[in-house]
């Protein structure tokens, strides 16, 4: 599983822009599934038929996209400067490499401030190529950069660039590869778009039409100096999400989960977290609704260069989605 998590969370696929991330995707579903298909907005779809007339349609979505920024013009010194796609935080970006999708790098710098220990607004970052001028600049507005980063070990855990979201990605190919017995229609979700809106979340469910729903992603860990108090750690197993943001899960889902997790002897945690939603909102509101939770994967230092995962967690949340679907729901 490491190194199917290495080949993904170095690959390129900012919102909007998932193409090379999308092969390979496709490439690890090959006969894995009844069959595959993609929509419109980019999404994948891999269905595994209903075997029974116990099952029922559950849909599993992981997003493949990762934050990224996007050139909005090349300023007469040759910068570019960006607006963020998904959410950037300034403060994590002074000095990192950017990637863009032909290869080429730059560095993100920031301007001169008055006051030192201000906080830099994206306003005031740019990208420096090496170029003398705007006229020497190879670059155009809406090019699209990622952070550059190779995925490394640190005592065991995982440190990398995109790594939550990619972690749940392959949480998703493993529980197929692995998945030998279902009543159920499995609907496996790879989304697009989701750090812009969770468009792919929303389209996929629309089409769908999945019964129930399971989000897999990243959950903020905080198990660091002066976390916040919600004691989500990493190693102590994937998190089961009772709400996230606007998206209350439907609490037989949450008892199922917690259920099979204890019986299984699964470590497993508990998390609330009121942030904005981004997958669970779009799906469970998706037509006349969807029985919908999330199942989260604790991830320190989201959204930057370097995200930090334990392997054990992602492992973890295979063997719970593989239990999850070999019997009829109890709802």
């Amino acid at each position: 599983m490491k190194a199917l998590i290495r080949k993904l969370s170095e690959a390129y696929g900012p919102s909007g822009r998932e193409d090379a991330l999308r092969q390979i995707v496709r490439a690890e579903l090959r006969g894995l599934s009844d069959y595959i298909s993609e929509d419109p907005l980019g999404n994948l779809h891999a269905v595994i038929k209903q075997k029974a007339r116990s099952g029922r349609r559950i849909m599993l979505a992981a997003p493949m996209d990762e934050v990224g920024l996007q050139v909005s013009h090349v300023d007469e010194n040759g910068f570019l400067r960006f607006a963020p796609l998904g959410p950037l935080e300034p403060l994590h970006c002074v000095g990192a490499r950017v990637r863009f999708a032909d290869g080429r790098v730059g560095v993100i710098g920031v301007e001169s401030r008055g006051e030192a220990s201000a906080l830099p607004t994206v306003h005031q970052l740019f990208v420096d190529v090496g170029a003398v001028d705007r006229d020497s600049s190879a670059f155009k507005p809406g090019e699209a950069a990622v952070f550059d980063r190779a995925l490394a070990e640190v005592d065991g855990r995982l440190v990398g660039k995109a790594l939550g979201g990619r972690t749940a990605v392959a949480v998703l190919l493993e529980t197929l590869r692995h998945l030998k017995r279902t009543p159920h229609e499995v609907q496996f979700v790879f989304s697009v778009q989701e750090h812009v809106g969770s468009r792919g979340a929303r389209t996929a469910a629309f089409a769908l039409e999945p019964e129930v729903a399971l989000t897999v992603d990243a959950a903020p860990a905080s198990d660091i100096p002066r976390g916040s108090p919600a004691a989500i750690a990493l190693g102590h197993g994937p998190v089961i999400r009772a709400r996230e943001g606007y998206a209350i899960s439907d609490p037989r889902i949450v008892e199922w989960m917690a259920t099979r997790a204890s019986e299984a002897r699964l470590p497993h945690q508990l998390g609330v977290f009121d942030t904005s939603a981004s997958n669970p909102t779009t799906v469970q509101t998706s037509r006349a609704g969807v029985v919908t939770a999330g199942l989260g994967l604790p991830c320190r230092y989201l959204y930057t260069s370097s995200e930090m995962v334990d392997l054990s967690d992602a492992e973890n949340a295979v063997k719970l989605l593989l239990s999850l679907l070999a019997s009829p729901l109890p709802f």
